[in-house]
């Protein structure tokens, strides 16, 4: 029996790695040489929920990421920059992207998309970061439909989200900036966003292959019983 019961313990540890934790951070893994940069991708729509495009590198003062390719006074938005110091009215501190929306109504855009069926927590926030006071709407999409929805009109506020959903591996998520009610002036959002899931979906089931590595065991152990003539020895007992 000592066999098997190696044979079992080896099957079930190889199952133990297939349920682990997941995160994601729309700060930490941002970007300013790759987009798309992993599951990550930094552009605008012409409308919410619209055609999303990649932004192009750029900069803005001490800032430095992705943005549309038309140079303003405020650092050719719509723009998604990360780091940290002053681009135009917007002062960005650490732990925060600035999305700027764009001067014809463009939405700056970071967009997320799932790898693995699972549960997630998607938990973050918005935040005006421009003294004017900041206003713009902002929003989180799943597939093109809101699952959050908010104006921020006042610097230096969060305006907190926390939602859990169930996603299919190719969902996407959009964290969108607009600009509100006030033009696209003085609009610079801070944004961040945790995505994390306790265990992505394994396949197959780790209990379901947990149950056929027992029954393995115990059909080995019949079988060693069926051909020995004497009857189980010793270390079968």
């Amino acid at each position: 029996m000592v066999f098997q019961w190696k044979l079992f313990l080896a099957m079930f540890f190889c199952l133990v790695p297939l349920t682990h934790a997941t995160s994601f951070n729309a700060v930490t893994d941002f970007s300013t040489s790759l987009n798309p940069n992993g599951p990550w991708s930094y552009g605008s729509t012409p409308s919410l929920g619209g055609t999303f495009s990649l932004l192009v590198a750029g900069s803005c003062g001490p800032l430095a990421g992705w943005n549309g390719g038309v140079a303003t006074a405020v650092g050719d938005p719509p723009m998604v920059y990360g780091g940290t110091g002053t681009c135009g009215g917007g002062t960005l501190a650490g732990g925060l992207l600035d999305l700027h929306p764009g001067p014809t109504g463009q939405y700056s855009d970071v967009r997320w998309i799932d790898a693995a069926s699972g549960t997630y927590n998607i938990s973050g926030i918005f935040q005006g970061i421009d003294m004017t006071p900041t206003t713009t709407d902002v929003h989180v999409l799943l597939n093109g439909v809101s699952l959050f929805d908010s104006s921020v009109n006042s610097f230096g506020v969060p305006d907190p989200f926390n939602l859990i959903e169930s996603l299919t591996a190719g969902d996407k998520l959009d964290f969108v900036v607009g600009f509100g009610t006030g033009g696209f002036s003085s609009d610079s959002t801070g944004f961040n966003a945790t995505i994390s899931s306790a265990s992505a979906v394994p396949e197959p089931s780790p209990f379901l292959l947990f149950g056929t590595a027992l029954a393995a065991v115990g059909l080995l152990r019949y079988r060693r019983r069926l051909v020995s003539p004497h009857g189980p020895t010793r270390n079968e007992v």
